[in-house]
């Protein structure tokens, strides 16, 4: 099972993969000698322990473009955009571009100051779709919402979080 953390308002293209790992620093790096992968009468006794597949956190308003492969354990920070296509090897610092193979940062999205009042406001917090926002106007949504937020009058937004799985080529999912 991968352990992979969603922010909120994160936006994943099709045919992303979160890879898995082998050990390198074993004698061999094949998953016989760390996994089950044969039914009886082959089953090959596990002779080292090993974790495959670690954490991986993908922030809050995150763009992850088509055909992405993220190596497992890597976190992408919020508001991150990756390029269609890139192989992530690395942690993605939080509201950079990145892409190509393997990712490396294009640009950041905003200058510092602008980033630092987006983490202090963390927006995607609360539910923004009642209010009246002008999404085009950086500077004059950041400042209606910083008004919002200093009077009390946004409330955080608890959202239900789910497990989901892969079972029979459907994805299905429950409460947690």
């Amino acid at each position: 099972m991968y352990h992979v953390d969603i922010g909120r308002y994160s936006s994943i293209g099709d045919n992303v993969h979160i890879l898995s790992q082998h050990p390198t620093e074993s004698l061999s790096t094949s998953p016989a000698f760390y996994q089950a992968l044969f039914d009886e009468p082959y089953i090959a006794k596990q002779t080292i322990a090993y974790d495959r597949l670690i954490q991986t956190t993908i922030g809050n308003d995150v763009w992850i473009g088509s055909g992405v492969k993220i190596k497992t354990g890597v976190t992408i920070g919020d508001g991150a955009v990756i390029g269609a296509g890139s192989v992530v090897t690395k942690d993605v610092l939080p509201f950079s571009i990145v892409g190509g193979t393997p990712a490396k940062l294009i640009k950041m999205r905003f200058v510092p100051e602008i980033i630092k009042r987006i983490q202090s406001l963390e927006w995607w917090q609360y539910n923004l779709l009642d209010y009246e926002l002008d999404w085009s106007d950086l500077e004059k949504t950041l400042t209606t919402l910083e008004t919002l937020k200093n009077s009390g009058e946004l409330v955080p937004y608890i959202a239900p979080r789910y497990q989901l799985w892969n079972e029979n080529e459907k994805i299905v999912g429950k409460p947690i």
